[in-house]
């Protein structure tokens, strides 16, 4: 976890910490036809592959990823996938807690290679080792290692951001601690979210002051921000439990399952069943009717099913 202390120093401001969190971190086979997805989540990708091939497409341009290098993916990039031929495909999911959701919005617009760095390289290195040693026993390293590898590859590319993009960053790290105690209360409390006048009180202001100083740090109205983190909640728990939709939606602070639906489909394109069948196939696993786990019989995590509007799969 990093720690990262403001300028005008701690006495003032106290620190700021941003960490990541790995859910996923495998080496997988991909090929023409499974790799050929349409991508949207709430969390970072990276991204490495062992030959020519591969490339990224997103609104503003094109990536073609070299086998010498690693990538990133930032959160909420609605993004493409393809290859013209068989390759090994390295990659992790993690959760970037800490910077505001706008600011990494704002700064990281599109993949990116990861920066070199003796450090980031040397921790590739392991975390590659350890992904070609695909054992129960092994998963312990490659989360750890992947661990580490996300949060230095995170900590470069800050440090390569131009300074205007770096400098966005200090409404952050200069907020105060109203404002970390409001987002706190927030996401302790996503199944029954405080409204503005019990966010106020506890921060001892106003309710037009703290929307002011809450916008101001974080990009977001008090509002947007807990729709922001019901909405990534709801997709973790989609992606990682076997949860209902009704559980989901109780446990984020939506109304009911389709209250969640609408915004969940508004918010990154596609339904919660669509998102968790996703989830499921790109990590090699689909359900039987019995509801039994049995691995896809090639081995690729992909979703290769087509949309209603005839567009690529989603993952």
């Amino acid at each position: 976890m990093l720690t990262i202390r403001s300028t005008g120093g701690p006495e003032r401001h106290g620190a700021r910490r941003f960490f990541v969190d790995v859910s996923v971190s495998r080496r997988i086979a991909v090929t023409p036809q499974n790799w050929r997805l349409r991508i949207r989540s709430p969390f970072w990708r990276l991204y490495g592959v062992d030959g020519e091939g591969a490339e990224l497409r997103w609104a503003a341009g094109g990536l073609r990823l070299r086998p010498e290098r690693l990538y990133l993916v930032p959160a909420w990039l609605d993004f493409e996938t393809e290859t013209s031929r068989p390759l090994s495909h390295d990659y992790m999911h993690f959760y970037l807690n800490g910077p505001p959701v706008a600011w990494v919005k704002e700064c990281f617009d599109g993949p990116l290679p990861v920066a070199r760095r003796p450090a980031v390289d040397a921790l590739a290195t392991v975390w590659r080792d350890a992904l070609a040693e695909a054992s129960a026993e092994s998963w312990l390293a490659r989360q750890g290692w992947g661990s580490a590898l996300a949060q230095a590859a995170i900590a470069a590319a800050i440090e390569d951001l131009p300074r205007a993009r770096r400098a966005s960053l200090q409404g952050w790290l200069q907020s105060d601690a109203a404002v970390e105690a409001a987002t706190e209360r927030i996401l302790r409390n996503l199944a029954r979210p405080p409204g503005n006048e019990e966010l106020a009180a506890l921060c001892g202001m106003g309710v037009d002051q703290l929307a002011r100083r809450f916008k101001s740090a974080t990009g977001l109205t008090p509002t947007q921000y807990r729709l922001e983190s019901a909405v990534e909640e709801a997709a973790r728990r989609l992606a990682e439990t076997e949860e209902k939709l009704e559980e989901i939606a109780e446990a984020t602070g939506f109304t009911d399952r389709f209250y969640l639906s609408r915004v969940f489909k508004a918010r990154l394109g596609f339904t919660p069943a669509a998102y968790r069948l996703a989830h499921r196939r790109e990590g090699g696993v689909e359900r039987t009717w019995s509801g039994k786990r049995r691995e896809s019989p090639s081995g690729a995590r992909a979703f290769t099913e087509r949309g209603g509007d005839g567009g690529a799969g989603k993952v």
